[in-house]
């Protein structure tokens, strides 16, 4: 079998994996599980990913009509840009003086 292509969060991937099955990354016995593992995540993070663009139709990307920055924390973990950074990155200083 063959070593399975990682995604990009390889690493919380490796940690979770290690958690569930209490095996290292590493053993050369893991690699059937390995494989299956890897699928599953990659499938499961699509599907997340999937919803959280879904749901920036839903949520304003307007810093000062959301104070949680929502749109703009899920915009960054899809790798997108970020609307209203210059507002966004003036809030996070004015923020860190209070």
């Amino acid at each position: 079998m063959t070593t399975p292509v990682e995604p990009p969060d390889s690493a919380e991937m490796r940690a979770a994996f290690e958690e569930e099955f209490q095996r290292d990354w590493n053993d050369p016995y893991s690699n059937d599980l390995k494989d299956t593992w890897t699928r599953a995540w990659t499938a499961a993070r699509r599907k997340g990913d999937a919803l959280l663009t879904e749901a920036l139709a839903h949520v304003t990307p307007k810093p000062w009509d959301d104070d949680s920055q929502l749109h703009a924390r899920i915009s960054r973990h899809l790798g997108r840009e970020v609307e209203y950074a210059d507002w966004i990155a003036e809030a996070a200083k004015a923020a860190e003086h209070i």
